[in-house]
């Protein structure tokens, strides 16, 4: 969402319908008050299907990658994934996948 977009959203408060905060990229997904819970849970055990490692270097290239030129946000993503790849984690998960294991 843009600076001005979300200038109007901060200065109005106005409300917004969920079709609405979909479309402009607020919210990644809208589903029905029932599914809630069921949608939130999946996508939260999708996410912790990953190492914590993983997990945690991946939010540190998103918040911190958005402050750097092109060129620097590569090289800080690489430098993470060169750590991450080489961490205990990383090990155990080719040996599951070796072993055909989750």
């Amino acid at each position: 969402m843009g600076t001005a977009k979300a200038a109007e959203m901060i200065l109005t408060a106005k409300p917004i319908p969920a079709h609405e905060a979909f479309r402009i990229g607020l919210v990644n997904q809208v589903v029905p008050s029932d599914d809630l819970i069921y949608t939130a849970r999946g996508l939260a055990e999708s996410i912790l299907e990953n190492g914590p490692t993983a997990i945690r270097f991946a939010m540190d290239a998103i918040r911190r990658g958005r402050e750097m030129s092109l060129d620097n946000g590569l090289a800080f993503e690489s430098a993470l994934g060169s750590i991450c790849i080489r961490s205990p984690e990383a090990a155990e998960r080719l040996k599951a996948f070796l072993g055909r294991r989750k």
